[in-house]
């Protein structure tokens, strides 16, 4: 919102400011007066201005010191001659600010069977979800994922296989893509891996490093198993030969 004050005007003699008229538009954002568009020459009054009604918007995820500039006269309330003869500049500043990650790959975990990776722990993505830290001037960011649900029926390791990794747990890039699991003996069903995503970034409001509540779904089918003996004392009591016949 661009207030009277950013005009610079200072009134002289008995004739105060009406408005501004534009000279010169904007080259990366809009500038809008009551959501519409200016053009050159259109007028924009004091009360418009002082409504707030004079809005600059810079495009999506831009921003930079001298981001963007207009022009304008200044016109005031005398019969004539009312108009600034030479057009002045306002230069815009626009702060950045750091934005959520943003997912650019699907994750997938494939569907498998009870005790089928009860031993030996094996690779837990059939694709690795992937995320980007943000647009265009975040790229250098780093990115960390912080697990905050694990399914009852596995158990999750780093790539290692034997390093436990629990909820609460904050991995790097790379340990998150190289995550191992193990099926829990003898339990299956279907759950989620829920985490957050974190990047390097800037938290000072109205900036965002987290994307949360993200999730990847697997299933443990069950498997039926052999009978199995669950009483191990009986006894069988001698008898003579032909007794019970």
């Amino acid at each position: 919102v661009l207030t009277l004050a950013d005009f610079g005007y200072v009134q002289g003699g008995t004739f105060a400011m009406t408005g501004i008229k534009i000279a010169g538009l904007t080259s990366q954002g809009t500038l809008k007066l009551d959501g519409n568009a200016l053009l050159v020459d259109d007028f924009v009054s004091v009360a418009k201005i002082n409504a707030g009604k004079l809005v600059f918007q810079g495009a999506q995820n831009g921003n930079g010191t001298a981001y963007d500039s207009f022009k304008f006269k200044v016109m005031d309330n005398r019969p004539t001659n009312n108009e600034d003869p030479t057009p002045n500049t306002i230069t815009i500043n626009v702060t950045a600010v750091n934005d959520a990650p943003v997912q650019t790959t699907a994750g997938a975990i494939a569907t498998v069977n009870e005790d089928s990776a009860s031993t030996a722990a094996v690779a837990l993505w059939s694709t690795a979800p992937v995320y980007a830290a943000g647009p265009g001037n975040e790229a250098s960011q780093t990115l960390s994922y912080k697990i905050n649900t694990i399914p009852s029926f596995i158990t999750l390791f780093k790539a290692d296989g034997t390093t436990a990794v629990t909820t609460g747990t904050t991995l790097t890039a790379a340990e998150f893509a190289g995550l191992k699991y193990k099926t829990v003996g003898n339990t299956n069903g279907t759950g989620t891996i829920t985490f957050d995503v974190i990047d390097s970034g800037s938290v000072t409001a109205p900036s965002v490093n987290t994307l949360s509540g993200q999730s990847v779904t697997m299933t443990v089918n069950a498997v039926n198993d052999a009978p199995v003996l669950s009483d191990t004392t009986l006894t069988l009591t001698a008898v003579k030969q032909d007794a019970a016949v």
